[in-house]
């Protein structure tokens, strides 16, 4: 029986999508290493494609992604190239770098404080996109003033 899709939490009007060589690779990683959630994979021809794949980061997180060599080309020039922030509770944080360091992420800025507010920490998968989990929330009504 088919996995159901889960809807996410809450809502977002922006959803990053990246295009990847091995798609199934950056979605065992992001699980691996963050804790992401798989929403749906909907698999290709061959062992390692798919065509459309919903993924959330943190609640109200989500990207989408799909194997790059699809029916657009075009698209296919973005594969990793892709730089995704997501803004998680400070207490979260440690914990996250932590598993990313443990599945193998290449640390690119270690967990720190930041001087224009939050914490954070920036790392990089197999595929070359850069992940950077944190606190700082330009929507925040004290930053957002």
């Amino acid at each position: 029986m088919p996995k159901q899709a889960v809807r996410p939490t809450r809502t977002q009007a922006v959803i990053p999508t990246l295009r990847c060589r091995d798609a199934r690779a950056t979605i065992d990683f992001l699980v691996e290493a963050f804790g992401a959630t798989r929403h749906l994979v909907v698999a290709g021809d061959g062992d390692r494609a798919v065509v459309h794949a919903q993924v959330e980061l943190a609640p109200g997180a989500q990207i989408m992604l799909g194997s790059s060599g699809g029916e657009v080309p075009e698209l296919d020039r973005s594969a990793g190239n892709a730089s995704v922030y997501v803004i998680v509770d400070d207490e979260e944080l440690s914990a996250r770098f932590e598993r990313a360091r443990k599945a193998g992420a290449r640390v690119l800025r270690e967990l720190r404080r930041e001087e224009y507010g939050g914490s954070g920490f920036s790392v990089a998968d197999s595929e070359g996109n850069i992940w950077s989990f944190g606190s700082y929330d330009p929507y925040a009504p004290e930053i957002a003033e």
